[in-house]
């Protein structure tokens, strides 16, 4: 009997594993033929899951874009309100220095007329009460004196507070230079002053009291100047023409100077 080693296949072995080896040979052609649409199917769903997280990667990265563009405006806006509000009050401390500085100017410069002389009564041997007052411009412009009103009131004293009611102004034409007088006169030709009534203002009897107001041009264009005045006979006073016995009045409001 001869070795085992040596012995010969039979034909129905052999066929048999000729058959295995071909099964072997074509097992992964048929594996992968047969999960051919399994394989492509994880594989689209790999490339949209991928292509999701793409989605989601570059709308997350959008918003982080936006928002970050959202945070640059707002500090600009804020960057420019600061900037306004600070050229705001910069403008408001401008205007009010300026307003400061002109009013000082028209303080410092403008034409300030003041009465340093003032009488009153019959003049030229007639009966026409007239007043005649002096201004001094102590200012450093020339002030051009534009109108005039006044007033008296006699058998009476003066109203504690300013005569209410209209006042009838005279236009005047008077230039008083820096550091000069000029003279107005009021006459009051239509009013009945007989020399007895100015005998009586002069003993005392009959109370007299001038009041009224002179209006001008400081050299500032818009800004007028006015002064007001009231004055009381004093029938005690000596040594002084009986046409100048006048005292400031006591009473407030009726001289001013603006």
């Amino acid at each position: 009997m001869a070795p085992p080693e040596q012995r010969t296949a039979a034909p129905g072995d052999q066929s048999a594993q000729h058959q295995r080896e071909q099964a072997g040979n074509h097992a992964p052609e048929s594996w992968w033929r047969a999960d051919w649409p399994s394989t492509i199917s994880t594989v689209a769903a790999i490339i949209v899951a991928l292509a999701a997280a793409a989605g989601v990667f570059l709308g997350i990265a959008i918003l982080f874009v936006y928002l970050g563009q959202l945070i640059a405006m707002n500090k600009q806006v804020d960057h420019l309100r600061d900037t306004l509000a600070e050229t705001q009050r910069t403008a408001a401390a401008a205007i009010e220095s300026a307003r400061v500085a002109e009013a000082t100017l028209q303080i410092t410069q403008r034409a300030q007329l003041a009465i340093i002389y003032f009488e009153f009564g019959p003049h030229k041997k007639t009966r026409v009460p007239t007043a005649v007052l002096q201004l001094h411009n102590s200012g450093r412009l020339h002030g051009t004196i534009t109108g005039r009103t006044v007033s008296f009131i006699r058998g009476e004293p003066l109203p504690a507070d300013p005569i209410d009611g209209p006042t009838e102004w005279i236009h005047v034409s008077a230039v008083a230079a820096p550091g000069r007088a000029v003279q107005v006169l009021a006459s009051f030709e239509n009013v009945a002053f007989t020399q007895a009534d100015w005998r009586s203002v002069v003993i005392g009897s009959l109370p007299l009291t001038v009041y009224g107001a002179i209006r001008y041009e400081t050299g500032f264009p818009g800004v007028v100047g006015e002064t007001g005045f009231a004055f009381t006979y004093d029938p005690d006073a000596v040594n002084v023409p009986e046409n100048r016995r006048f005292s400031v009045a006591n009473e407030s409001g009726y001289n001013y100077s603006r």
